[in-house]
């Protein structure tokens, strides 16, 4: 990464008063680069913001879980953006040390059966965008369809904002509470 982004954060003395309105609900004045970037394409801004806040805050899935599976999206598209957030986001779901970087590095060591099946599948998406047979029904005796169809899109997401973050050269939060 290089020391200056392609397509920056919008400092907050720049912003128009639309998109100080878009960016309030999110994390004020103080919005992460994330979001000051997003927030550059005011529509689609306005577009995507509902479905990650959906996945962040209110997804089917635990969220102890749901951090498994964002750590190993950003860990195996290599986003440190995505890293720094969600390493001490994971920790306050209940992950240890030892689980983080696991799921970040691409182990499975100390995960029960059911989160062993969630990272393959993760994995899986990740290889060949499907789940193998075998992954499918682990992941049927483990989860709901709600979840199962929110599983994916998760993955998906966070593939995006690994396209995003990394292609934009995204700079890391100087304050880092997400």
């Amino acid at each position: 990464m290089t020391d200056v982004a392609r397509v920056g954060p919008l400092p907050p003395h720049a912003r128009t008063a639309r998109q100080r309105e878009l960016l309030e609900p999110v994390l004020g004045p103080a919005a992460a680069n994330l979001f000051s970037t997003v927030v550059r394409n005011e529509e689609l801004f306005e577009a995507w913001l509902p479905f990650c806040m959906k996945l962040l805050r209110r997804s089917a899935l635990p969220r102890r879980e749901r951090e498994l599976v964002i750590l190993r999206t950003a860990g195996r598209r290599r986003v440190p953006y995505e890293l720094a957030h969600h390493e001490r986001i994971g920790a306050r779901a209940g992950l240890t040390a030892a689980e983080i970087a696991a799921a970040r590095d691409g182990g499975d060591a100390g995960f029960a059966e059911r989160e062993l099946t969630l990272l393959r599948a993760v994995d899986e998406l990740l290889d060949a965008d499907r789940f193998t047979a075998g992954t499918w029904s682990g992941l049927r005796a483990h989860y709901d369809t709600a979840q199962l169809v929110e599983l994916p899109m998760l993955v998906g997401h966070y593939a995006l904002l690994a396209m995003l973050l990394n292609g934009l050269e995204v700079p890391l939060d100087e304050k880092e509470d997400a």
